[in-house]
């Protein structure tokens, strides 16, 4: 049971990318400079829905995992999010340099193109590598409740390449801060990952943008919205 509701809660994500990648394309003439979801990032996206069912194998919970509260799936790792988008905002202030903007979308296509970003972020560094590394290696230790050197060794490579998409130019001080912060934020993930399944990781990173992307977005074009 478990097994066919997380395939349909994946099909629904797969769904929010679709619908993402079309919305994109349709804003294209009035908006030529948005980031579009293209369709190498859907067919990543894609691929992940093999490694859904094989969760259990690597001793982790599935996307809808019973014995999981959503407490601990959604609440706990969304408030994490928007905390670590706070940290990276007073990093900025602290190295008094203004945050680029030129990442923002125009609102509500924001929320459609973070959200499927973000879904599609974890399935590169979470989903993808924890499912086939952990399910060679390691497992077995994860379900006895034990955490096996393998994941804190996949835990560490995925958090130290995840961030290097988000290095800006600028002064040592803030990329040495922000890979930091990012290098921890990629760490808690995991072990979110681990405690509370895929959906939890994903939470957690859809906080980070709502604050950072959607928010920040929202608040710089609201004069031009008005």
């Amino acid at each position: 049971m478990n097994g066919r509701r997380s395939l349909t809660v994946y099909l629904l994500m797969v769904g929010w990318c679709i619908v993402t990648l079309v919305y994109g394309r349709v804003l294209l003439s009035r908006h030529p400079g948005i980031r579009l979801f293209d369709g190498e990032a859907l067919a990543v996206v894609c691929l992940g829905f093999f490694a859904v069912p094989y969760q259990h194998l690597a001793g982790l919970p599935s996307l809808v995992d019973h014995r999981v509260g959503w407490r601990q799936r959604l609440l706990a790792p969304l408030a994490a999010g928007l905390a670590f988008a706070l940290a990276d905002l007073l990093i900025f202030r602290f190295v008094l340099v203004r945050p680029r903007t030129d990442f923002l979308q125009p609102f509500p296509y924001s929320l459609f193109y973070f959200g499927a970003d973000a879904f599609y972020v974890e399935v590169i560094y979470r989903l993808l590598p924890f499912t086939i590394l952990l399910s060679l290696t390691g497992h077995q230790q994860l379900r006895e409740g034990r955490t096996p050197l393998a994941f804190w060794a996949v835990a560490a490579c995925c958090a130290l390449a995840a961030p290097y998409q988000l290095l800006v130019k600028g002064p040592r001080p803030l990329m040495l801060g922000l890979y930091a912060l990012h290098f921890v934020f990629n760490m808690l993930q995991a072990v979110f990952y681990k405690q509370a399944g895929l959906l939890a990781a994903v939470f957690m990173r859809m906080g980070h943008y709502l604050l950072w992307y959607v928010l920040l977005g929202l608040c710089l074009q609201w004069p031009v919205l008005n």
